[in-house]
């Protein structure tokens, strides 16, 4: 009985170590295959990019060590929801389907949908692209944009392609097997750089990025405090500047 005693109170202190560890750490999913968003750098095998030092940041003020995991992107919130993580930040954006199963934090970027193509493609909207194959990451905004656009309208004519990886998407569209891809503005950018035609969709809203929480976090509202902070400060303008104006060509000529 002793014994037994002990082995609960042993299993009980290493328990509530492994607690107290967690909550010194921001636990944080990301989809990198997103540059300059996310990307895993090929120099030290390290995730880094726009978000994942804007994350570094509100860890650190938070007093937090910030711990990053590779995921999916069609499978952020899911993570979320078995507690896989804390929060979640890969160019996400709000939509009403979202905020019904995640909470989000304040905005941080706004980007506009880009069309990516071998050759010159001219559209200003996912409409113009009636009886195009057109590829989209699963699970991303531009997934359940064109989802929805084919429900709503059966004389609407389209064959959409979605794929984990914006990387496989690229292929699809060099090997000629899709007509095109809609990436963010930015992530545009680099394929731009590699000789890919880019079209940025203006008749489509600009989509504004957000951090995703689980319903009910304890550290929503002191990473929103933050993120406010941070943005008074300029921190996040230049950190813009530094990730989504410079970093672009870097990242292409590597």
């Amino acid at each position: 009985m002793f014994k037994f005693l002990k082995y609960v109170m042993m299993v009980g202190l290493l328990s509530s170590c492994d607690s107290k560890k967690n909550e010194n750490t921001l636990f944080l999913l990301t989809s990198a295959d997103n540059p300059p968003y996310q990307f895993v750098d090929s120099r030290n095998g390290k995730i880094d990019g726009f978000e994942i030092e804007l994350a570094r940041e509100i860890a650190r003020r938070m007093n937090m060590d910030l711990e990053v995991t590779d995921t999916p992107f069609s499978t952020l919130i899911a993570g979320l929801h078995a507690g896989k993580g804390d929060v979640a930040m890969s160019a996400i954006s709000r939509t009403e389907e979202r905020e019904k199963e995640v909470d989000f934090s304040a905005s941080y970027h706004e980007a506009i949908p880009t069309l990516i193509s071998k050759d010159k493609i001219e559209a200003k909207s996912y409409e113009d692209l009636k009886g195009k194959h057109v590829g989209v990451q699963l699970g991303s905004v531009y997934d359940i944009a064109f989802k929805n656009l084919v429900l709503s309208d059966p004389e609407f004519k389209i064959k959409v392609v979605s794929l984990s990886l914006t990387g496989e998407l690229l292929q699809e569209v060099k090997k000629g097997k899709i007509d095109c891809m809609i990436v963010d503005g930015i992530v545009a950018q680099n394929y731009a750089k590699q000789g890919f035609f880019a079209m940025p969709l203006t008749g489509q809203k600009v989509d504004a990025y957000s951090a995703a929480f689980p319903k009910g976090s304890i550290i929503f509202k002191k990473f929103n405090e933050v993120l406010e902070v941070l943005r008074k400060e300029g921190f996040i303008d230049r950190l813009t500047q530094k990730w989504l104006f410079e970093a672009p060509s870097k990242l292409a000529s590597k």
